[in-house]
């Protein structure tokens, strides 16, 4: 098993996965990117995906 489909967390494995969803929010990457299959891991890549697409927002609304 992998660790992409691996069921096991804790909250330093959350942490990077989180990481990695920011950091392919800021590259603009689809949800669909995301390479998880655990419920768990999958909303914590989305929550950083969706921080790093919020914070983009809020930038481009400032006009930086």
């Amino acid at each position: 098993m992998t660790h992409k489909t691996s069921t096991y967390w804790d909250i330093n494995v959350l942490n990077k996965v989180y990481r990695e969803g920011y950091m392919s929010g800021v590259m603009g990457r689809d949800t669909r990117a995301c390479p998880y299959e655990c419920d768990i891991r999958t909303a914590s890549w989305n929550a950083g995906r969706e921080d790093a697409v919020q914070a983009n927002q809020v930038e481009i609304v400032k006009g930086k």
